[in-house]
């Protein structure tokens, strides 16, 4: 047995048995922590990325302002405005694939142009996926789907994923210079709906589409395989096969959907792990899908003859797990996962996502749940960058996460705390070589059932007090933030 298959057993095992852990521990003691703030433990990466733009085509037709409150450093460009995709997609785009490639009359840029506009002008990094959007309704109604074949000619594919290119980069027909960098090659071909061919179809087109890429513009990044699960490493015949062809992988892109935090850090790890034995030591590591998801995951609707029934009642179930994701449970397991993830050799990650699609931290009336707030409270986390050293002492079962930074001028601090459990947590927090000028307001926010990243009212902190006591409700988020008393 190859090494890396007994190394993939383990880590399976070791992920399972995770998941039953984040899921059955025991929350009821209480926990000390120390945080020194003369320990510096490296920067709080701004991991929080989504999938999507702000702009849909429905009722709820902008979330601008909420993406620009929440400060999301990368948008990943897939499943936009899904169910029915008219924007981002190759197919979109150029819908006539006999048509002539290099006329600019054949292709439909302005939609997406639109779509594009607002991600770009508030300064989101964009990874723009090249394929198509998943097809699970249509190719259950139209087998086996639409999109989601291999091209018939790869050459002339890659020559149409290069004028989309030229047009966002360069200012072909009427363009941009947005200088998007991250190109990702199709999306879970591994995945039903999304890929009808053979693993090694996929790997011929990534191979004709990655050389034709990087010939046109060396600067350009490519990346795959993204696959979706359900441990994304058994991707090792790609590696070889890029390996073995010298071909460019400048990021590795993966998927992973869980209810255990731990598990997102554990294959993390994993992932970095996989791209140095293969070689490829400088391809940067990508998790471009990720969130909460409740065992054993969304209801089966059943086979094609059922989709004319409307299910109602599996429906209503459908209904309640999407409110559960984007809700405290939800809100809590994610921000332990943005802090757990802090500690691995994650380069980017785009959370599943920030439309209004049903998986979205927003409902389809662009209401933000919980979790949205999370990512608000991350991103204040991020204005104090520098990390300092949390030192739990106590329940050792205990789930709750921490994660404490300064700012540049040492004058402002922060700390998130998340309590991923089904129970309510004490947390003391001793707070030691505080360089902040004194005395200091203490300002808290939560995130919890009742309460949408709202103040929880101000104090005022003294040195020789020395300790913050927190009293958390069941799966709560609260951000603390230390500035000058006099601080409006």
């Amino acid at each position: 047995m190859k090494i890396a298959t007994l190394v993939l057993l383990l880590a399976t095992l070791l992920i399972a048995t995770a998941s039953a852990a984040d899921q059955a521990a025991d929350n009821s003691a209480a926990t000390s922590v120390a945080i020194d703030f003369a320990r510096p433990s490296g920067k709080i990466r701004a991991l929080h990325g989504v999938n999507n733009g702000p702009v849909m085509w429905g009722y709820a037709d902008d979330v601008t302002k909420y993406h620009v409150d929440a400060g999301f450093p990368s948008t990943r460009l897939h499943d936009a405005h899904w169910p029915s995709p008219d924007v981002v997609d190759v197919p979109c785009i150029f819908p006539i694939f006999d048509a002539d490639a290099d006329d600019p009359k054949y292709y439909c840029f302005t939609k997406t142009d639109a779509y594009l506009a607002p991600i770009v002008k508030h300064g989101s990094r964009i990874t723009y996926r090249l394929g198509t959007s998943i097809e699970n309704r249509l190719r259950n109604v139209i087998k086996p789907g639409v999109n989601n074949h291999p091209p018939k000619d790869y050459a002339k594919w890659a020559k149409i994923c290069i004028n989309i290119i030229r047009h966002y980069n360069e200012g072909w027909a009427n363009g941009y210079h947005y200088n998007i960098k991250y190109f990702e090659i199709w999306n879970e071909p591994d995945g039903v709906g999304t890929w009808t061919g053979t693993m090694e179809q996929y790997f011929k087109l990534y191979e004709v589409a990655a050389k034709a890429i990087k010939a046109h513009d060396p600067s350009l990044k490519v990346g795959g395989p993204v696959m979706g699960g359900p441990i994304p490493f058994d991707t090792e015949p790609f590696l070889t096969y890029c390996r073995d062809r010298k071909l460019p992988l400048d990021f590795y892109a993966w998927h992973y959907y869980t209810d255990a935090p731990s598990e997102l850090a554990r294959v993390a790890i994993l992932a970095r792990a996989f791209l140095d034995k293969y070689g490829f030591k400088n391809a940067e590591s990508h998790l471009t899908e990720w969130h909460y998801i409740m065992p054993p995951g969304l209801p089966d609707l059943g086979p094609v003859e059922s989709l004319g029934d409307p299910q109602p009642k599996k429906m209503a179930d459908i209904r309640k797990y999407f409110a559960e994701m984007r809700g405290p449970k939800g809100a809590s397991f994610t921000a332990t996962a943005l802090m757990l993830l802090q500690d691995t050799p994650l380069d980017m990650s785009n959370f599943y996502a920030a439309d209004t699609n049903p998986w979205s931290m927003f409902d389809e009336c662009g209401i933000p749940g919980r979790v949205y707030y999370v990512f608000l409270a991350f991103h204040q986390l991020t204005k104090t960058p520098n990390r300092v050293a949390c030192e739990k002492q106590g329940d050792p079962q205990s789930k709750v996460t921490l994660c404490a930074g300064v700012s540049d001028d040492r004058k402002t601090a922060s700390i998130l705390v998340s309590n991923f459990a089904a129970t309510p947590h004490k947390l003391s927090l001793r707070l030691q070589n505080l360089p902040l000028p004194q005395p200091v307001q203490v300002e808290t926010f939560a995130v919890d059932a009742t309460h949408a990243f709202a103040s929880l009212g101000k104090t005022t902190w003294k040195r020789d007090e020395s300790t913050l006591t927190l009293e958390l409700p069941d799966h709560a988020v609260y951000l603390v933030r230390l500035g000058p008393a006099s601080a409006k």
